[in-house]
């Protein structure tokens, strides 16, 4: 019964959020050491697996209390929207922002996805790929992600 905004967000629950958002969907098991059948994220994180959703850190360690951050994020939502459909429209230029500099070469394009599409939460002048998202950042992105991507015809 407690939402905690504050929160920040382990790898599990962002693949249980979006195993949620697609329905549940039946899945192939986990290949992680760290994730078992009575996890309660074990379908969430064997769906997003399976969908190439998140990797793991390496081919056996899902690590799913690791927190994440804000271009991991976003680069999860990047590859939930390719495998839903919505656009992938970016023409975002980065360099507007005093940290530009600071995003992985990995989470470029999805970045630029967000900032196009009004997804990401920023300041006027920073990105702050690297800050641990918070349930609420999560929140805020994925309601933008419904009003701005879901209408456009998945």
């Amino acid at each position: 019964g407690l939402f905690l905004p504050a929160g920040q967000l382990p790898r599990a629950q962002l693949a249980q959020v979006l195993w949620s958002m697609a329905g549940r969907p039946e899945a192939t098991g986990a290949h992680f050491s760290d994730v078992s059948p009575e996890d309660w994220y074990y379908q969430a994180v064997s769906w997003c697996q399976q969908e190439e959703l998140i990797a793991g850190y390496s081919t056996t360690t899902f690590a799913p209390n690791d927190r994440l951050s804000r271009e991991q994020m976003i680069s999860i939502l990047f590859r939930y929207a390719r495998n839903s459909g919505a656009t992938l429209r970016s023409t975002a230029d980065l360099s507007q922002f005093s940290d530009a500099d600071q995003v992985s070469d990995w989470a470029l394009d999805s970045i630029r996805w967000a900032v196009t599409n009004g997804l990401i939460p920023s300041s006027d002048t920073a990105l702050r790929p690297s800050d641990t998202v918070t349930r609420a950042e999560l929140a805020s992105t994925l309601y933008s992600y419904e009003m701005n991507l879901s209408s456009r015809g998945r």
